[in-house]
Order: C-alpha cells, then structure tokens, then sequence
C-alpha cells in the first residue's frame, strides 16, 4: 500500500487553503476528490501501488485576490 501528499504552495511558498484536486486512476476514472487544508495539505492513505495522475481542478479565489 502507499500514500500519497498532494502540497499545494504559491510560486512564494505560502500554503494555498481551499483547492480542490482529483486523482485519477490508471484506467482513467477520478476515485479521489478532495480540498486542501489549512496547510494546503491533502493526504490520501492506503493506495494500491500503481500509478495516478493528480489534477489540480480549483484553486482558493481568495488567495488569488490577495495575491494581485
């Protein structure tokens, strides 16, 4: 089994809150939807080895404002 840590940070390195991600199999299908935390953090455990693709799908609106 294995883990995957999806850390969603600014080209500044501030954590990025909010964002949403997929992850998708090797087949294709999305199994995985999720937000990243306070710490722009998301963890997904206990995944068959194999390979995934991770895809950024949103990104917290606030912290673009912030950022322009």
């Amino acid at each position: 089994m294995g883990n995957i840590i999806i850390h969603n940070i600014s080209n500044k390195g501030d954590n990025i809150s909010d964002s949403l991600f997929e992850v998708i199999d090797g087949n294709g299908t999305i199994f995985y939807t999720g937000i990243t935390n306070s710490d722009g953090i998301i963890k997904i455990n206990d995944l068959l080895v194999s390979s995934y693709c991770i895809r950024q799908k949103d990104i917290n609106y606030n912290y673009l404002k912030i950022c322009q």
